[in-house]
């Protein structure tokens, strides 16, 4: 079982993708937001819906499907938690992301 904290910048983006959709709602998965963090994924979401349909074309009632798919899933498979509840995490977790991802791109290119 993974179970992660995420921001509302990497719910928005994998809430308008089927395969984020999927990723999210695998059972292995348990995500947590916090309040302002879910308040802001439900904005940020309705601004790039409301950019699909006025940039791309897009109808209405394709905004409005988009919007009630991510909505759905955030109801089902996001859990909502304090900051407090995970606060003392953060030096290690962000201890664990590479400070120069770029060497491990230019790895894999080769």
């Amino acid at each position: 079982m993974m179970q992660l904290v995420v921001d509302a910048n990497i719910l928005v983006s994998e809430l308008l993708r089927q395969r984020g959709k999927e990723l999210i709602q695998h059972p292995g998965l348990i995500l947590y937001v916090t309040e302002s963090v879910l308040s802001e994924t439900s904005h940020e979401l309705r601004k790039r819906i409301n950019a699909i349909i006025h940039k791309k074309g897009a109808s209405e009632e394709l905004g409005e499907k988009l919007l009630e798919a991510a909505q759905n899933v955030i109801n089902t498979k996001i859990t909502i938690i304090e900051e407090s509840v995970y606060i003392h995490l953060e030096t290690e977790a962000r201890n664990r992301i590479p400070k120069d991802p770029l060497p491990r791109i230019g790895q894999r290119l080769l």
